[in-house]
């Protein structure tokens, strides 16, 4: 196989990837994917690797990265939207915001004037909305991911082994369909990579899930925290050296029986389609680990809130080439807080605020995401109807429904019906809704003070 997918397939890199593709005990793999990865993308991420060894992550609070201004300059003349929005602007910290909606509508403003679609990539991503959006995207994006995923593994003392022998990582699914496919890195010296469905429907045989898994070893799993439940249910002998969960909110509890049920670190990260790994959780936050990344928090119009205020978590970013990002504006919200050059996100709340009515008292959703922190539940959703009622949708064991039943009765969300989810997930669950009128709220408001 020499296509567009692998331009550098060799024959030992052949070798692994048909191992898995014709393992005795394989999935329906119904897609095909390679990592696109030239002699000139390989270079870049060499290149990657050995800025992150060698340059410390992170600037202290009121700096910004030295490439920023350059960036912010290069972007103005060469791409459509920053040409528009950013005509007048000095340097960059004049630039206005963007958003997904801009995004979303006119991907196309995002690619400079300059860049060659040869190479071009095309994500659809649902966001934390469940509402589509496509993504142009290069294949130095996705390889940029595994190698800073390597690095943070490093800084935790896991190596991750590379070569024509190996299975680095699988990508595990439960959801009622999904693309899944086999693969191989040249970034990874030929390792295979898995992306997998735990549907049952998937597989030609009940047994075949297992012997598969047990047999190549995934040295990482990567998943949501509903996929992951779902592996640590099965009766599978795997022993991984990391979990890596993204996507969702992994709930304290939920790590921990993870970690305890596959003997293994969980790592918690903050990734999206549009420029992939940026943070890892810690015991103090969302740690910054991306040095082509710089983070800010903006106000609901456009201007940065002040240090240690509460806000929209806005990124510039010059990974992806072909969608170069600045200010741009997440959906997510969360205040940065420094200890010297570590960057971090604390009180991350990933999408919009909610304000719920609760006879005369309103209740910040965030407010219940703390309060359900304590309990393992896969997935949840909170809608407040028209008549003033509350239905919680939720993926868990009956155990943590009834003791997050009791938490939100005891906030006042009552009446409250449960509806809890029993059939393998086709779309993402919006966390927090209402059908009533929203109160204004700041995007600066802290939702986590003192009254």
């Amino acid at each position: 196989m020499t296509d567009h997918r692998y331009p550098w397939l060799y024959e030992a890199a052949q070798k692994n990837l048909n191992r898995i593709l014709e393992h005795a005990n394989a999935p329906r793999f119904n897609h095909e994917c390679g990592d696109c990865l030239d002699d000139e993308d390989y270079r870049a991420c060499i290149q990657f690797e050995h800025q992150l060894r060698s340059t410390p992550v992170g600037w202290r609070k009121g700096e910004t990265p030295a490439w920023l201004n350059n960036f912010a300059d290069q972007s103005k003349a060469s791409v459509p939207i920053y040409r528009q929005k950013a005509a007048l602007t000095r340097d960059f910290s004049e630039f206005p915001t963007t958003n997904r909606q801009e995004m979303a509508s006119a991907p196309w403003s995002f690619v400079p004037d300059d860049q060659s679609l040869d190479k071009l990539m095309v994500y659809f991503t649902s966001g934390s909305t469940g509402k589509h959006m496509d993504v142009l995207s290069h294949p130095v994006v996705s390889n940029k991911f595994l190698v800073l995923m390597r690095h943070v593994l490093r800084k935790q003392g896991i190596e991750l082994d590379a070569g024509p022998d190996q299975m680095a990582m699988a990508l595990v699914c439960a959801q009622s369909s999904t693309y899944t496919y086999a693969s191989v890195s040249r970034y990874l010296k030929g390792s295979a990579f898995v992306k997998l469905n735990l549907n049952p429907k998937e597989w030609r045989q009940p047994q075949d899930m297992g012997a598969f898994l047990n047999d190549v070893q995934p040295q990482i799993i990567s998943g949501d925290p509903i996929s992951l439940a779902e592996l640590a249910r099965l009766d599978l002998k795997l022993l991984p050296r990391a979990l890596i969960s993204t996507a969702m909110t992994l709930s304290p509890a939920l790590c921990q029986q993870l970690s305890e049920r596959f003997l293994c670190p969980v790592i918690d990260v903050y990734s999206m389609n549009e420029s992939r790994l940026m943070a890892v959780a810690d015991d103090k936050g969302l740690r910054w680990v991306a040095p082509d990344c710089f983070v800010e928090i903006f106000a609901e119009h456009d201007e940065p809130v002040q240090h240690g205020e509460w806000g929209e978590i806005t990124i510039t970013s010059n990974r992806n080439p072909l969608s170069p990002l600045i200010r741009y504006r997440t959906g997510d919200f969360g205040r940065l807080s420094f200890a010297d050059s570590v960057v971090r996100i604390i009180d991350f709340q990933g999408r919009p605020p909610v304000v719920f009515r609760v006879g005369q008292r309103v209740i910040n959703n965030i407010e219940i995401a703390v309060g359900l922190r304590a309990f393992p539940l896969l997935e949840y959703g909170l809608h407040q109807q028209q008549d003033g009622g509350f239905v919680l949708k939720v993926r868990a064991e009956a155990s943590a429904i009834k003791d997050a039943s009791t938490c939100l009765q005891s906030m006042g969300i009552s009446p409250l019906k449960i509806e809890p989810l029993l059939d393998l997930p086709n779309k993402k669950l919006i966390q927090f809704s209402t059908d009533l009128k929203q109160k204004n709220v700041a995007l600066s408001y802290d939702p986590l003070a003192p009254p």
